[in-house]
C-alpha cells in the first residue's frame, strides 16, 4: 500500500517511541554533534504530529547506552510535549547486550513492573550505532525475539558512520531494507511513523489487545 493512501487514514493510537543511543567513546565529536541535531530535530517532529497532524499520541523513552544501559528519564516514559533533549556524555564501551536486555524489561505490561498498556499503543524501536558490540548481544536479542512487543514493533537501526556493524543492526530492525544512515533516517521517520500507526489501525484490533 503506498504511504499516500496510508496517510488519508486517520490512525487513534498512541506510540511509546524508545531510541536507544550509543553514548560510546566512539562517537565522540562529529558523531556526537550530528547525533545530537537528528535528535533535536526529531522531537520537534513528534511534538508536531502529537500535536496536530493525526490523532496520535506518542511517549518517549530514550536509552543511552555505553559501559552498560540506562534511561534517560526517570521513572517512565513522558509525553513527547513534555519532552526535551540534552545531549548526553559519551565515553567508554558500547554494550548493546546490556541494552536489549534493558528494553525487554520495559516491554512488558504495567502490571509487570513494564511500561506498556493494554492495547492501543505500539513501541516504536530505533537503534542508533556507530561500532560493533563490545559484549556478547545475541543472546538478549534472540530472548527480545520472544517478546510480542518487540515482534509486533516498528523497528528501525540507524548506522553511524563506517564502523557501524550492519550485520547487528539488521538483525535487530529485522531487514537490511530498515537499516538506514542518519541523514536518510532524520528526512524520512516522521513519513514511516504516520504509515505505520495509520497501518496499525487498520487492523481489526492491535496485536496487543488481548
Amino acid at each position: 500500500m503506498a504511504l499516500a493512501e496510508l496517510m488519508n487514514v486517520e490512525p487513534r493510537c498512541g506510540c511509546l517511541f524508545i531510541p536507544l543511543l550509543d553514548c560510546s567513546g566512539n562517537m565522540m565529536g562529529e558523531k556526537a554533534a550530528r547525533l545530537n541535531a537528528a535528535m533535536e530535530e526529531l522531537m520537534d517532529e513528534l511534538k508536531g504530529i502529537d500535536d496536530a497532524e493525526i490523532d496520535l499520541a506518542i511517549r518517549v523513552a530514550p536509552m543511552l547506552f555505553s559501559r552498560g544501559a540506562e534511561w534517560a528519564v526517570s521513572e517512565k516514559p513522558v509525553a513527547v510535549s513534555d519532552f526535551f533533549w540534552c545531549p548526553p556524555y559519551v565515553h567508554g564501551s558500547a554494550d548493546v547486550g546490556a541494552a536489549l536486555k534493558t528494553l525487554s524489561e520495559k516491554l512488558a505490561p504495567e502490571s509487570e513492573g513494564g511500561w506498556m498498556p493494554r492495547g492501543g499503543e505500539f513501541p516504536v524501536l530505533v537503534l542508533f550505532s556507530s561500532v560493533p558490540s563490545t559484549d556478547e548481544y545475541r543472546f538478549e536479542l534472540d530472548r527480545l525475539r520472544e517478546n510480542r512487543w518487540y515482534r509486533h514493533a516498528l523497528k528501525l537501526a540507524v548506522a553511524i558512520g563506517a564502523d557501524a556493524d550492519r550485520e547487528m543492526l539488521t538483525a535487530f530492525a529485522g531487514s537490511a531494507e530498515a537499516v538506514l544512515d542518519l541523514d536518510t533516517f532524520r528526512e524520512n521517520f516522521g513519513g514511516i511513523l504516520r504509515a505505520y500507526a495509520a497501518a496499525y489501525f487498520r487492523a481489526p484490533h492491535g496485536p496487543f489487545d488481548d
